[in-house]
C-alpha cells in the first residue's frame, strides 16, 4: 500500500499520531490549509516538505510521494 500524508501523520515513529492542527501549527499554516494539503489539493513548497520529512521521520522523497498518493487524481490547485 502506498502511504498518504494522513497515513504518515498517523504513524510517526515513536509517536502514535499527531493531530492535523499541531502539524499545521508547526508548518505555520492554518488547520484548513493543512487539511487541503493533506488531501492533495495544495502542493507543499520545499520548506514544508523539509519540515514534514523531519516531523514524520521520513525522506523528502517519501513526503512528495505521499502527497502524490494523497491527490487521488485531484488537480494540484496551485502552490502553498
Amino acid at each position: 500500500m502506498k502511504a498518504t500524508l494522513k497515513e504518515l501523520r498517523n504513524n510517526i515513529e515513536g509517536i502514535y499520531s499527531i493531530n492535523a492542527s499541531k502539524v499545521a501549527n508547526i508548518l505555520g499554516i492554518s488547520r484548513t490549509h493543512y487539511s487541503r494539503l493533506e488531501q492533495g489539493y495544495y502542493k507543499p513548497d520545499s520548506l514544508k516538505i523539509e519540515k514534514l520529512a523531519t516531523l514524520f521521520k521520513v525522506s523528502k522523497e517519501e513526503i512528495i510521494q505521499a502527497w502524490e498518493n494523497s491527490k487521488g487524481g485531484k488537480n494540484d490547485g496551485g502552490n502553498s
